[in-house]
């Protein structure tokens, strides 16, 4: 092995989604590897280089099967659900993971969901997609009407453009279109000049226009694909919507009629984005991910274990949950806090050694039924109902008072596990 091991990255063209992300996470992961990027597109010959590990970032790519690598040698990435439609015969996700991820030795994915659908049959690590905040630096200023967009390969007919979302557009809405071969700058421009960032997508994982999009102040209406219950609480910071014409164009109209809270909500998702999903954030679980493929070894700590004078928070839910985090931070301003899916098993071992488990709303039964609760010492405590910020807090505060970690409030009201 080379005096930093060699990852070859194979992606689909240059300048595409898949192209971005392998030259980010070779950037920022330079210290401890040396990474090199090459495009299906031109046939290469993987041969050339010698490397310790092939990243194919394509789990239909069969470009690799030519060559002579070991599969403890190869991770492959599945960012996507195209396998689970009629193209691909619906596949199930254990014969997806026999058929095509058969022959190599490490997977990744790019979302929850991904992860706990394949959990089951094979080990998956969790690799999410960032963002460069230099190229998206948050919202523009506010000006004119709302303006709705969208970004990516028109010519995919799964991306829903044409056949769903410039009907919901029609006369009465302008979609602005932008090519995924852009520039990276002008991707920047282009998601600066928009408001509402639309996404019909029927497969995806995690559409890095998505992230790119609501890093740069958009407000994102959505169908319920991949990563986007991750991403966007409805009502809140964008709009999940049923996937046809009629449904977008009711949100269109929404969003029209309430341009002042979209674009709030816009600048929230800048300031959540720009905390938690630069490739600055992302790239460590790149670098642990590779670290596993090269030695076996999972060298993640337990929640706190490196610092165990710190409040330790584990909070379980569904999806994201800014606000929560938010407030803990403002209550708890030195605490680790750690989100953890109970769908996911991988993560249920960052539950041992935490102080207090906030678990959110329905969370509880999902929680129970996946068995993470028996992997939990500290208290427990469901916190749910909430109604404005300051319940948060109040609720929060409560709960955390019970293993003393603040002082208690009165007239909260949780369920002590």
């Amino acid at each position: 092995m080379a005096s930093r091991p060699r990852i070859q990255f194979l992606v689909d063209r240059p300048r595409w989604a898949q192209a971005r992300t392998a030259r980010a996470v070779s950037r920022y992961l330079a210290d401890e590897f040396e990474c090199r990027v090459v495009f299906e597109s031109h046939a290469p010959n993987l041969s050339a280089w010698d490397c310790d590990l092939l990243y194919v970032s394509s789990w239909d790519s069969t470009w690799h099967r030519q060559f002579d690598f070991e599969p403890a040698k190869i991770v492959k990435a599945v960012t996507d659900h195209r396998w689970q439609a009629h193209r691909w015969q619906a596949m199930s996700p254990a014969d997806f993971v026999s058929t095509w991820l058969g022959d190599v030795g490490h997977v990744t994915c790019t979302s929850e969901r991904l992860r706990s659908t394949l959990e089951p049959f094979r080990a998956v690590e969790w690799t999410p997609v960032g963002f460069d905040p230099f190229v998206f630096p948050g919202h523009a200023p506010w000006r004119g009407p709302l303006r709705f967009g969208w970004a990516g390969n028109r010519a995919d007919e799964s991306k829903g453009v044409d056949r769903i979302l410039l009907p919901a557009a029609g006369d009465e809405f302008e979609l602005a279109i932008a090519g995924g071969d852009l520039q990276l700058a002008a991707m920047g421009e282009f998601f600066r000049s928009v408001d509402v960032f639309a996404l019909a997508s029927e497969h995806e994982g995690t559409p890095l226009t998505l992230v790119e999009a609501m890093a740069s102040g958009c407000f994102p209406v959505c169908v319920d694909v991949g990563v986007v219950p991750e991403f966007v609480e409805h009502g809140v910071n964008g709009l999940i919507v049923e996937r046809d014409p009629d449904a977008f164009r009711e949100a269109f109209r929404w969003c029209a009629d309430n341009a002042d809270a979209v674009r709030r909500a816009g600048v929230g998702n800048a300031e959540w984005m720009r905390h938690r999903r630069t490739w600055e954030h992302v790239a460590e679980h790149w670098r642990e991910a590779f670290r596993v493929a090269l030695t076996g070894e999972d060298t993640r700590g337990e929640i706190g274990e490196e610092t165990p004078a710190v409040p330790r928070i584990a909070l379980l839910a569904s999806r994201n949950e800014p606000r929560i985090v938010s407030v803990l931070r403002r209550l708890l301003p030195q605490s680790e806090i750690a989100e953890i899916a109970p769908m996911s098993s991988a993560q249920h071992r960052r539950l041992r050694g935490c102080d207090v488990a906030l678990v959110y709303g329905s969370t509880v039964g999902e929680a129970a039924r996946t068995g993470v609760l028996d992997s939990i010492t500290a208290p427990v405590v469901s916190v749910a109902g909430f109604d404005g910020e300051a319940s948060i807090e109040r609720r929060l505060r409560d709960a955390l008072a019970k293993v003393g970690l603040v002082a208690s409030q009165p007239n909260a009201e949780l369920l002590l596990l």
